[in-house]
């Protein structure tokens, strides 16, 4: 049976590429989509640790993330950033043989390649690394440091569990955004949903769908709730959970442009200015 697939192809290999990229176009693989990607020193830290997330070796904070480093120092050779997906379907057994001819051209053990091994694996990775905002957000913010935020966002993610809520039928907007990019801790969360059973989470954590409809942003911008959930454009991923991108946000400050909300735009003017963000 044929399922999804990605696979990450390393700079470490670089000189390889087009051979590679020919024997994955040769083979009894179906290529739906394929992309290469740059990253910065925290992007690339990012990406490990998503390909490997839960794994032990990785380390942590009390080692410095020993594994993750070497990994990565393993993995990206010369000053390289970049890095080449491919999203695929095939069966297992094609994957694993692919995978293990790329290994014997490269010639370079584990540090030129990596394929995921479920579904959900796929649709997790596809959904970051095939979405230019999440890239952006990964080059830039390696660790969320916002304490309120981040017990707001446990609850919503425990409700969205405990509910058997699907994560994307939700996207997070206003000062949750601003968070999520270190700027600002949030006093609460908005969110936009898609789910009807779906009104007020928390004292902290409510739907404001009738409040974007009622302040005519949508009208103005032609961006409706739809086209910020359906347009990759207009959000990213943290944590498998849709985000409304800042340049979004932004349109809706400038649009409502209350005081808070002028601070707020030079806050996100000096993300979307820094070169990382950029990538």
């Amino acid at each position: 049976m044929n399922n999804d697939y990605l696979i990450f192809l390393f700079p470490s290999c670089k000189n390889k590429w087009n051979i590679i990229n020919n024997e994955i176009h040769n083979s009894n693989l179906s290529v739906i989509k394929s992309k290469k990607i740059n990253l910065t020193d925290i992007g690339k830290f990012n990406l490990i640790n998503n390909l490997y997330i839960g794994e032990d070796w990785l380390g942590n904070e009390n080692n410095n993330f020993d594994g993750l480093y070497y990994k990565l120092n393993s993995c990206f050779v010369n000053n390289i950033n970049e890095c080449y997906i491919y999203y695929v379907n095939t069966s297992a057994k094609e994957i694993k043989l692919i995978k293990q001819k790329i290994r014997n051209i490269c010639n370079i053990g584990n540090h030129s390649i990596h394929t995921t091994d479920t579904i959900e694996e796929a649709k997790r990775l596809a959904n970051i690394y095939f979405n230019n905002n999440t890239i952006r957000f990964l080059n830039c913010i390696k660790k969320v440091n916002q304490p309120n935020f981040n017990i707001l966002f446990e609850k919503l993610t425990n409700y969205l569990n405990k509910n058997n809520i699907k994560n994307d039928e939700i996207c997070l907007s206003g000062s949750s955004v601003l968070s999520i990019y270190n700027l600002r801790d949030c006093y609460d969360i908005d969110l936009l949903s898609k789910n009807k059973s779906i009104n007020k989470i928390d004292e902290k954590i409510e739907v404001y769908n009738n409040y974007y409809l009622e302040s005519k942003f949508h009208k103005t911008t032609n961006i409706s709730i739809d086209e910020i959930f359906d347009n990759e454009m207009n959000y990213f991923y943290y944590n498998d959970i849709k985000i409304m991108s800042l340049e979004i946000l932004k349109k809706f400050k400038m649009y409502r442009s209350e005081k808070k909300d002028i601070i707020d735009i030079a806050l996100i003017d000096e993300v979307l200015n820094n070169e990382n963000y950029k990538c």
